[in-house]
């Protein structure tokens, strides 16, 4: 009776754990095949692991804009030794690698042509900036300061649709403010994506899951549920920045 008793609770046993790890087989085996389709690191589709460092690292970066009665974002944006290498540079003659370049909307400083604006950093410490390029057809401007900022880095992930992506700004005059979302769908220039825009948001970078930049964050479509608007950094290429022919990420 006790062996009997012994074998059905084995079998039993047996039983249950085959579907179970015959499923986390499957799984894994799902999982290394999706991963093979993607170029960055880790999965796009996931928040970070270290998802505080990295936003706080991001806001190191971020500023906001004051431009008469407009309030704005913007953030420090530079090359590494990867975009140096592949031939980025700043178009304008006036850049200096000494100063710290601000990227931002044309719409958050076109009343401030002829005058200096004034940046905030997330140390609440103020700063003069000028205007080096405006580029009105694309929503983009960049600006100089001789303040040391941080900068961060284009992408050179194409923006998939469904990639989780965080949006930064100073929504309403709160600097520092981050929303999270996903890819919905993109087109040659503009990303759109379920991250949450608000006014004041408008120039703030849009980040990818490895802390680079996708985009800048411009607005929002009006009609539908959270559609939000950011302007893809392959659009840098237009005015901005001296690109080579793959830019950073190739067009599909």
């Amino acid at each position: 009776m006790t062996n009997r008793f012994e074998i059905r609770v084995l079998l039993t046993a047996i039983l249950f754990l085959v579907p179970i790890t015959g499923g986390l087989v499957v799984h894994t085996l799902l999982q290394v095949e999706e991963s093979k389709g993607f170029s960055n690191r880790v999965n796009g589709y996931v928040a970070p692991k270290k998802l505080g460092s990295d936003i706080a690292m991001a806001n190191e970066s971020l500023v906001t804009i004051n431009c008469k009665d407009s309030l704005g974002s913007g953030f420090s944006f530079n090359f590494d030794e990867s975009d140096l290498s592949k031939g980025f540079k700043f178009k304008s003659e006036n850049t200096d690698a000494n100063k710290s370049h601000i990227v931002t909307n044309a719409h958050v400083v076109e009343k401030c042509l002829d005058s200096n604006l004034k940046i905030i950093r997330a140390d609440k410490t103020s700063h003069d900036a000028r205007i080096l390029i405006i580029d009105v057809e694309n929503d983009l401007a960049l600006l100089v300061t001789k303040a040391a900022i941080p900068p961060l880095f284009g992408s050179y992930s194409s923006p998939v649709i469904g990639f989780w992506v965080m949006a930064l700004g100073a929504p309403h005059s709160l600097a520092g403010s981050v929303t999270f979302g996903n890819i919905i769908n993109r087109d040659a220039k503009l990303i759109f994506t379920t991250a949450s825009l608000s006014p004041g948001n408008s120039g703030g970078p849009l980040i990818d899951n490895e802390g680079y930049v996708y985009g800048v964050n411009s607005g929002s479509k009006p009609v539908g549920q959270n559609f939000n608007i950011s302007i893809g950094v392959n659009t840098f290429c237009e005015k901005l920045i001296i690109c080579p022919s793959t830019r950073y990420w190739q067009e599909e």
